[in-house]
């Protein structure tokens, strides 16, 4: 188990889970009540760890509008349908609608995790207190030999849920990430 203590607030989602003062109290596998503090003050207490962060979608979304203005255009001149214009477009609005994201919220001592659309998507529910720790995993992959971070959840039914997986040089996810497990360390 790896935990250190330090936060940023950068990258799309909320880093901190409230002030130490305010931090929700859950038990722990012996039955006994806890606080879960954390380490400053925050507006929504909560850390994210999105599949697809706001700027990605604000991309894919800038990018999908071109190719419909693009795929219309090709449409009124040639009257055929530009076939290609359709597949980025629907990879585009793919990106868009689906939701794949772990939230901690400090103040409520909840985990959810999201998976599906927004229209269609299922979350579940895990109480800090079902939750044994974090682990963190390095490794490397790809042609350049990248460094990456596999952050892990393991819950006390003795069950591991991938949370993050990011490359190392991201400092903020890094970041982000010790915060969390620092949190649910207690």
């Amino acid at each position: 188990m790896h935990s250190a203590p330090r936060l940023s607030e950068q990258d799309g989602g909320s880093m901190d889970c409230g002030d130490a003062y305010s931090g929700a109290m859950h038990s722990d596998h012996d039955g006994h009540l806890r606080q879960v503090a954390c380490s400053k003050p925050s507006a929504d207490g909560v850390i994210t760890f999105p599949l697809f962060p706001m700027a990605v979608r604000i991309g894919y979304g800038v990018m999908g509008l071109c190719i419909a203005a693009a795929s219309l255009f090709v449409y009124a001149e040639q009257q055929r349908v530009p076939v290609l214009g359709l597949v980025l477009g629907g990879f585009s609005v793919f990106v868009l609608c689906y939701v794949d994201r772990w939230r901690f919220i400090c103040t409520a001592a909840v985990a959810e995790y999201t998976v599906g659309f927004f229209f269609f998507s299922v979350t579940k529910r895990y109480a800090f207190s079902d939750i044994e720790g974090t682990e963190t995993e390095q490794f490397t992959r790809g042609l350049f030999k990248t460094a990456f971070v596999k952050g892990i959840l393991c819950l006390r039914t003795g069950e591991k849920k991938t949370v993050v997986i990011f490359p190392t040089r991201n400092k903020v996810l890094m970041q982000r990430w010790q915060a969390l497990a620092k949190v649910l360390a207690g």
